[in-house]
């Protein structure tokens, strides 16, 4: 499957379609059955992912953010890529919880 139509999957899952992506998506999901498979795997997904609670509390707010900040001043701040670097460690933080529901959907 494609970039775009991934991305038109995540922008539904998002709810931050435009107009016109809205009646691609839809055009899609009337035509393409491999398209529709996908979505609603991505939907599934999704759901699960919600319901197993991911929130940081405050202190792990702030420890992510002085690390974040430290090492922008030790590297290059222009050079680095604060979203990845945010999001390995929101990651590493929630990946037994992430895997878990990943897990269990392989055994079936």
């Amino acid at each position: 499957m494609n970039h775009v139509r991934e991305d038109l999957i995540i922008k539904y899952i998002q709810n931050d379609l435009s107009v016109e992506e809205k009646m691609e998506l839809y055009d899609l999901m009337l035509k393409d059955g491999g398209f529709r498979k996908r979505l609603k795997e991505e939907l599934e997904f999704s759901r699960k992912l919600r319901d197993t609670n991911l929130t940081l509390d405050r202190n792990v707010k702030d420890r992510i953010y002085q690390e974040i900040r430290l090492r922008a001043v030790k590297e290059n701040l222009a050079r680095m890529d604060i979203g990845n670097l945010v999001t390995e460690k929101i990651l590493r933080l929630f990946m037994p919880k992430i895997c878990s529901p990943l897990f269990k959907m392989l055994k079936k």
